[in-house]
Protein backbone atom coordinates (compact mmCIF):
# COMPACT_ATOMS: atom_id res chain seq x y z
CA UNK A 1 0.00 0.00 0.00
CA UNK A 2 1.54 3.67 -0.64
CA UNK A 3 1.27 5.93 1.60
CA UNK A 4 0.88 10.01 1.90
CA UNK A 5 4.12 10.35 0.99
CA UNK A 6 4.48 8.23 -1.85
CA UNK A 7 1.82 9.69 -3.52
CA UNK A 8 2.49 13.37 -3.36
CA UNK A 9 6.51 12.67 -4.75
CA UNK A 10 4.53 10.84 -7.77
CA UNK A 11 2.10 13.09 -8.28
CA UNK A 12 0.74 16.27 -6.63
CA UNK A 13 1.69 18.01 -3.39
CA UNK A 14 -1.95 19.36 -3.10
CA UNK A 15 -5.15 16.93 -1.91
CA UNK A 16 -8.29 17.07 -3.88
CA UNK A 17 -11.90 15.30 -2.56
CA UNK A 18 -10.49 11.99 -4.07
CA UNK A 19 -7.39 11.69 -1.86
CA UNK A 20 -9.85 12.95 1.20
CA UNK A 21 -12.16 10.55 0.25
CA UNK A 22 -9.62 7.55 -0.70
CA UNK A 23 -7.95 8.33 2.87
CA UNK A 24 -11.27 8.01 4.93
CA UNK A 25 -12.55 4.98 2.99
CA UNK A 26 -9.93 2.87 4.77
CA UNK A 27 -9.78 3.66 8.97
CA UNK A 28 -7.33 0.68 9.45
CA UNK A 29 -4.64 1.99 7.31
CA UNK A 30 -1.72 4.12 8.50
CA UNK A 31 -2.65 7.44 6.03
CA UNK A 32 -6.08 7.50 8.14
CA UNK A 33 -4.61 7.16 11.78
CA UNK A 34 -2.12 9.86 11.07
CA UNK A 35 -5.31 12.21 9.07
CA UNK A 36 -7.24 12.02 12.50
CA UNK A 37 -4.48 12.74 14.94
CA UNK A 38 -3.64 15.71 13.10
CA UNK A 39 -7.60 16.82 12.73
CA UNK A 40 -7.53 15.94 16.50
CA UNK A 41 -5.56 18.54 17.37
CA UNK A 42 -7.58 21.15 14.60
CA UNK A 43 -10.49 19.68 16.62
CA UNK A 44 -9.40 20.63 20.17
CA UNK A 45 -7.55 23.98 19.24
CA UNK A 46 -9.01 25.45 16.39
CA UNK A 47 -6.07 25.98 14.31
CA UNK A 48 -3.44 24.22 12.10
CA UNK A 49 -0.68 22.58 13.59
CA UNK A 50 2.81 23.76 12.44
CA UNK A 51 5.82 22.32 10.78
CA UNK A 52 3.39 19.53 8.55
CA UNK A 53 4.29 18.43 5.44
CA UNK A 54 2.13 20.09 2.40
CA UNK A 55 -0.24 17.37 1.51
CA UNK A 56 -1.48 16.84 5.22
CA UNK A 57 -1.49 20.89 5.54
CA UNK A 58 -3.86 20.50 2.42
CA UNK A 59 -6.00 17.59 3.67
CA UNK A 60 -6.45 19.83 6.50
CA UNK A 61 -7.71 22.85 5.12
CA UNK A 62 -10.14 20.40 2.81
CA UNK A 63 -11.83 19.07 5.91
CA UNK A 64 -11.85 22.86 7.65
CA UNK A 65 -13.73 26.15 7.34
CA UNK A 66 -13.33 28.95 8.59
CA UNK A 67 -15.21 30.38 11.73
CA UNK A 68 -15.57 34.02 13.25
CA UNK A 69 -16.21 32.41 16.45
CA UNK A 70 -13.56 30.75 18.27
CA UNK A 71 -13.97 26.99 17.97
CA UNK A 72 -11.67 25.40 20.02
CA UNK A 73 -12.85 23.21 22.85
CA UNK A 74 -12.83 25.27 25.25
CA UNK A 75 -14.24 28.16 23.10
CA UNK A 76 -11.72 30.77 23.29
CA UNK A 77 -9.26 30.84 20.72
CA UNK A 78 -9.15 29.08 17.22
CA UNK A 79 -11.03 30.04 13.69
CA UNK A 80 -10.32 26.40 11.86
CA UNK A 81 -13.65 24.57 12.63
CA UNK A 82 -14.05 21.28 10.80
CA UNK A 83 -16.87 19.85 9.85
CA UNK A 84 -19.45 17.78 12.03
CA UNK A 85 -19.61 15.24 9.30
CA UNK A 86 -15.73 14.75 9.59
CA UNK A 87 -15.87 15.08 13.23
CA UNK A 88 -18.00 11.90 13.23
CA UNK A 89 -16.47 10.39 9.63
CA UNK A 90 -13.22 10.63 11.95
CA UNK A 91 -14.66 9.83 15.28
CA UNK A 92 -12.70 12.48 16.96
CA UNK A 93 -15.02 12.37 19.79
CA UNK A 94 -13.50 8.69 20.55
CA UNK A 95 -10.31 10.06 19.64
CA UNK A 96 -7.72 9.88 22.74
CA UNK A 97 -6.62 13.15 22.73
CA UNK A 98 -10.40 14.22 22.96
CA UNK A 99 -11.40 12.24 25.77
CA UNK A 100 -8.07 12.90 27.92
CA UNK A 101 -8.65 16.62 26.99
CA UNK A 102 -12.44 16.98 28.03
CA UNK A 103 -12.67 17.00 31.92
CA UNK A 104 -9.71 19.25 31.83
CA UNK A 105 -11.47 21.95 30.06
CA UNK A 106 -14.30 21.31 32.29
CA UNK A 107 -12.59 22.18 35.48
CA UNK A 108 -11.55 25.08 34.07
CA UNK A 109 -8.75 24.87 32.29
CA UNK A 110 -7.55 27.09 29.30
CA UNK A 111 -6.19 25.82 26.09
CA UNK A 112 -2.67 27.51 25.07
CA UNK A 113 -1.85 26.84 21.70
CA UNK A 114 1.92 27.71 21.85
CA UNK A 115 4.20 28.60 24.32
CA UNK A 116 5.46 31.47 22.64
CA UNK A 117 4.67 33.68 19.63
CA UNK A 118 7.64 32.05 17.66
CA UNK A 119 7.26 28.37 19.08
CA UNK A 120 5.97 25.47 17.09
CA UNK A 121 2.12 24.30 17.69
CA UNK A 122 2.87 20.58 17.31
CA UNK A 123 -0.22 18.02 17.05
CA UNK A 124 1.17 15.63 19.39
CA UNK A 125 0.53 18.02 22.07
CA UNK A 126 -2.06 20.46 23.61
CA UNK A 127 -0.75 23.05 26.13
CA UNK A 128 -3.57 23.85 29.38
CA UNK A 129 -3.00 26.05 31.96
CA UNK A 130 -5.99 26.80 34.94
CA UNK A 131 -5.96 30.90 35.20
CA UNK A 132 -5.35 32.01 38.87
CA UNK A 133 -3.45 28.73 40.13
CA UNK A 134 -0.45 28.38 37.50
CA UNK A 135 -0.99 24.67 37.14
CA UNK A 136 0.20 23.93 33.61
CA UNK A 137 -0.45 20.75 31.86
CA UNK A 138 0.36 18.80 28.43
CA UNK A 139 -1.86 16.13 26.72
CA UNK A 140 -0.36 14.27 24.37
CA UNK A 141 -1.71 12.58 21.03
CA UNK A 142 -1.95 9.26 22.47
CA UNK A 143 -3.94 10.97 25.66
CA UNK A 144 -1.22 10.22 27.89
CA UNK A 145 -0.37 13.39 30.70
CA UNK A 146 2.78 15.18 31.59
CA UNK A 147 2.79 17.79 34.30
CA UNK A 148 4.02 21.52 33.01
CA UNK A 149 4.29 22.27 29.70
CA UNK A 150 6.81 19.57 28.04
Amino acid sequence: MTTIVDRALRSRITADDHEVNSILSDPDSKDYQDLRDRAAYVYVTGSLPSHLRTLMTSLLCRLTKYSRTPVSLDRRVGSMALSHEMIERLNLDQHPLVVKLRPFIEQGYRIQTDRDTKARRPYSKVFLYKPGSGDKVTVQIDGSLKEGWA
